[in-house]
């Protein structure tokens, strides 16, 4: 009969280099649905921009959220940035913006996301389509199991297509 002792240490390092493995793997899993959340939640903040529905933008944002826009203005709190979405939605040249991730990083607690990438706001001007563009950071922040935007920062770098850009 083999040896008690010589069998617990190696039936421990077994359960011990599963569990570790599978810990590994649940995590990266977890990391990767966050990012392709957070990937589905921007595309469906675009759809709202693009049908102009000021009442589901929202449900994107914390109550405390901070944008930065291309700008330069400062934009605080919920219904700050949804009244500058109203004057937004108001102008009738306005068509959209679109918002796309180059990059999602998320930090090591899980609890935060970096997301990067490229900003294109379109008007129909009377003199041809004038197009902004940009990057742009957003801080995600997730609560209660739900991803929102903590803040956002959008650098305008260039226009074209109207006359209006020279402004």
């Amino acid at each position: 009969m083999p040896n008690a002792f010589f069998i617990r240490p190696k039936v421990i390092t077994g359960l011990a280099l599963v569990l570790f493995v599978f810990i590994l793997d649940f995590s990266g899993k977890q990391s990767g649905d966050d990012e392709q959340t957070i990937r589905r939640l921007r595309a469906d903040f675009n759809r709202a921009i693009a049908a102009h529905d000021v009442g589901a933008l929202p449900k994107f944002w914390r109550e405390d959220v901070r944008i930065t826009t291309g700008a330069g203005r400062q934009l605080s709190g919920r219904d700050a940035v949804r009244v500058a979405f109203e004057a937004i939605f108001a102008d009738a040249t306005f068509i959209t913006y679109t918002r796309t991730p180059d990059r999602v990083e998320l930090s090591a607690s899980g609890v935060r996301a970096a997301e990067s990438g490229h900003w294109l706001g379109q008007w129909k001007k009377p003199d041809g389509m004038m197009e902004w563009r940009g990057t742009y950071l957003a801080m995600w922040r997730k609560e209660s199991g739900q991803w929102l935007i903590q803040s956002e920062l959008y650098v305008s770098l260039r226009c074209s297509g109207s006359k209006e850009c020279a402004e």
